[in-house]
Formats: structure tokens, sequence, C-alpha cells
């Protein structure tokens, strides 16, 4: 971070090598360094920083925002931005942390293959059942953020309903 070099970019994913296969110790997640922190252990793929404690892995982050190294809303309409990987994760104490440093709670996103960014990250807390986040949201977003449709018609409870496996 002392550098001062920018952190919003995106990596791409593993490369192939000759014979086919994926490299995956080259492996970026289609993610920028901020959202990497952000969710780093994402079901079934391999955990990016074990031995990290919560505790450090958000002293990172803020260090990384308060540097100005990284943009809490970069990039702003990609699903993979770190505000979208906290609420899909359940993560109160990050997205408290990127919103401290200006996350755009009402921002909307592309997803899946739907035909224009309104995947909201309401939306993306309710995928998920993460009630704690849509607590926390509650009392900095406007009600109709709770309303918005995505792509599909779909409002937050309808994903709720539709996608999740369980409520927390």
């Amino acid at each position: 971070l002392a550098s001062a070099e920018s952190w919003d970019f995106v990596f791409p994913p593993a490369p192939y090598a000759a014979d086919g296969s994926r490299v995956m110790q080259l492996e970026g997640r289609c993610r920028s360094p901020l959202a990497l922190l952000v969710r780093p252990d994402e079901g079934n793929l391999v955990r990016l920083l074990p031995g990290v404690s919560q505790a450090e892995r958000l002293a990172l982050i803020e260090e990384a925002l308060s540097s100005g190294a990284a943009d809490a809303n970069y990039p702003r309409w990609y699903w993979s931005s770190p505000g979208a990987h906290a609420c899909f994760e359940g993560d109160v104490e990050a997205l408290s942390l990127l919103h401290r440093f200006g996350l755009n709670l009402e921002q909307k996103v592309e997803w899946l293959l739907q035909p224009s960014p309104s995947f909201t990250y309401a939306h993306a807390a309710a995928f998920n059942g993460n009630a704690n986040v849509l607590t926390f949201m509650r009392q900095r977003v406007r009600p109709s953020v709770f309303l918005a449709a995505d792509g599909d018609g779909s409002n937050p409870l309808h994903t709720l309903m539709e996608s999740s496996r369980n409520l927390q």
C-alpha cells in the first residue's frame, strides 16, 4: 500500500496451460484485490488467506481504503464487487467498513444473464439468506431498495424465497 499503486483493477481467471489444464495458482477469480480481501474464502474454492484472522483481514481492508489504494465502489456495475461479496457472504463488519469509506449501498450490479444492471446488494444478501445484512441495510437505504425488481422481475424477497437455502 505504501507504493500508492491503484487496486482498482480486476484479476483475470486462471490461464490454461499447454495441456489444457488450468493454472490455478494464478486464479484471480475475476475480482479486484479489495473484493478478494472482502471474500477470500468462497464455497468450494481454495482459501486465499489461511491463518489470517477476521480482525487482520478487516485491518487490511481499512488500510487499502484509507490509503486511497482501493475504491469501495470499484468496479461499479460488476457483480463481483466488494460490496456484493460482503452481502453474499453475510459479512456486516466488512460491509460497514466499506460503507464508512463511501460504498453506495443502493448500487445495482450486473447479475448472470439479466439484461441490465438491476441486481441490488439487497438481492445479493437475500440470495444467501443473510438477514443480518438486510437488517444493517434497512437503516441506511431507501425502502424502495427492498422493492426493486432485478432483471428477472424478482425483488429481494422473491430472491430469498427462490435461491436461499437458509435464512440466517
